[in-house]
């Protein structure tokens, strides 16, 4: 048994209690935000990890999380490194395992009868990739006011089915700060993102 109970084992090289004293009247606290990010290219790669650095800024939180979701079913998100040929290697990976001009049986209109809206999209592969290389969503730790990610880690939302208007949600659960909610609203090109626009 490691420190406090912490069981250690043989690949565990070190284990490091970090104690957190709150003070006797703390409650927890929620914040909200809202991303709405317009995509261009059919597989892109977004990083929206400012957007979380700066809702961190504003509202200082000593401790707590940042549960990041998107309410799409043909992108994703994902935490990795912001390098364009491990984006590249992504694109050439999905594209060999889900070929689009494969039969998809989403995109046979003539036997599916499930979810059909008037401007249905032929995205069969695109919905299989999101499950590939992406998740709804993903939480990232606020530890002493900061981000708890790795030196290379960015957080992305990835495009599977561009170009398309998407939305973010972002709630970051803190000890310190009312609830609010925020909107956001980033534009994203070929150039990249712009600064969001936050309406109050």
């Amino acid at each position: 048994m490691g420190p406090e109970g912490t069981i250690a084992g043989p690949r565990i090289t070190d284990v490091h209690d970090h104690p957190v004293v709150l003070p006797s009247n703390a409650l927890p606290r929620l914040r909200v935000a809202r991303l709405f990010i317009s995509t261009t290219a059919d597989t892109d790669f977004v990083d929206i990890t400012q957007c979380c650095f700066d809702m961190i800024e504003r509202h200082k939180p000593a401790h707590g999380n940042i549960v990041i979701f998107t309410r799409h079913t043909t992108c994703g998100l994902t935490i990795n490194e912001d390098e364009e040929g491990y984006q590249e290697d992504v694109r050439t990976t999905v594209e060999r395992l889900t070929p689009r001009d494969r039969y998809w049986a989403h995109d046979d209109l003539d036997r599916r009868w499930q979810n059909l809206t008037p401007d249905e999209r032929p995205n069969g592969h695109s919905h299989v990739r999101s499950m590939l290389v992406g998740n709804p969503s993903v939480t990232i730790p606020i530890i002493d006011g900061e981000l708890a990610l790795g030196r290379w880690q960015r957080l992305f939302l990835i495009e599977l089915d561009g170009g398309r208007e998407r939305e973010v949600i972002l709630q970051m659960f803190s000890l310190d700060h009312p609830e609010q909610e925020e909107e956001f609203h980033l534009s994203v090109s070929d150039e990249g993102a712009q600064e969001p626009e936050i309406q109050r």
